[in-house]
């Protein structure tokens, strides 16, 4: 018999998975390295390389569309970022470069040790299964990400 979650415990669950998650997930915006990568491409500024980073998985979205996802955001903030961004680098170019910077970011705060361990390769199935299993029905950029090809690295599966 299949033991029922209550809400307590989805919203427990959740919160575990954020709390995990999410430092992992922000070492894509804001670790040193992928500000240095999107540098090197010529990208100006840290929102450029934010907006530009996080948007990739969309392709060379407009302006209008990033402002839309990413509702948060001031609408001038992102309009002086995309699609300047894409002038500079393209989608598939950001994504090479935020992969690398999350490489090295990662290989700097865990170690080697840590990045190839058993725990990690863990994780990295666990996190695929879940992401997996997710119905992304008006859910744009969790689309857009899920459609990202995988990398061979468990680190980076993550």
């Amino acid at each position: 018999m299949r033991a029922v979650m209550t809400g307590n415990d989805q919203e427990m669950k959740a919160r575990a998975l954020w709390q995990y998650g999410e430092p992992v997930h922000a070492i894509i915006y804001f670790a040193p390295e992928t500000r240095a990568a999107t540098d090197a491409l010529g990208l100006k500024g840290g929102w450029m390389s934010y907006f530009g980073c996080r948007a990739a998985p969309l392709g060379a979205a407009t302006a209008p569309v990033v402002t839309a996802l990413f509702y948060n955001f001031y609408p001038q903030m992102v309009a002086r970022a995309i699609p300047d961004a894409w002038g500079y680098a393209t989608p598939a170019g950001l994504l090479e470069a935020r992969l690398a910077a999350v490489d090295g970011a990662m290989r700097r705060v865990l170690g080697d040790g840590v990045v190839s361990s058993v725990s990690v390769v863990r994780a990295s199935e666990l996190a695929a299964a879940a992401v997996g299993g997710c119905d992304m029905a008006g859910r744009a950029m969790g689309a857009a990400n899920q459609a990202v090809a995988r990398s061979d690295e468990p680190h980076l599966r993550l």
